[in-house]
């Protein structure tokens, strides 16, 4: 099941067999404890609040239950490089790029454990030598996956 704002992007996943339920991460329209898994990928720039999304996907995980998010990391050449665009680009001019440690705090603050990050995309895409090696930790790949697990309530 998937989730987004837009109607039209939507019916567009219909066309290609995929569930969609229009809403926006801050508000989640699903029971407590219904998912296993919640995947967030480059989007969590769109969002207005990080953190009441992040307390939404804990709320509707189950215990044990992993949320993995995937972003640019501002704090590298690529993320940077997108922030200096942001007034000249119609696509990121809304967007609010976050560092790793920032999602981190976040995702520690609405108390998931065990978070772990890989990093991948070194360099820009003007370089010729892009690299798509994957690494574990973060502060020099520019697209981030973080995982963390709920694990109990929070205390």
């Amino acid at each position: 099941m998937g989730i987004d704002p837009s109607r039209n992007m939507g019916r567009m996943a219909k066309t290609r067999n995929i569930s969609v339920c229009q809403a926006v991460g801050e508000y989640l329209p699903f029971c407590d404890d219904e998912f296993d898994f919640v995947l967030i990928v480059t989007v969590i720039c769109f969002m207005n609040s990080v953190r009441h999304v992040v307390d939404e996907v804990r709320r509707i995980l189950k215990i044990g239950g992993q949320i993995t998010i995937g972003f640019i990391d501002k704090e590298t050449p690529l993320g940077q490089m997108y922030e200096s665009r942001k007034n000249v680009d119609k696509f990121y001019k809304a967007a609010h790029f976050y560092s790793t440690p920032e999602i981190i705090n976040q995702v520690g603050r609405a108390g998931f454990s065990q978070i772990r990050c890989y990093q991948t995309i070194f360099g820009l895409p003007c370089d010729n030598e892009m690299v798509y090696q994957i690494r574990e930790g973060f502060g020099e790949g520019a697209f981030v996956a973080m995982g963390a697990i709920k694990i109990g309530d929070r205390i």
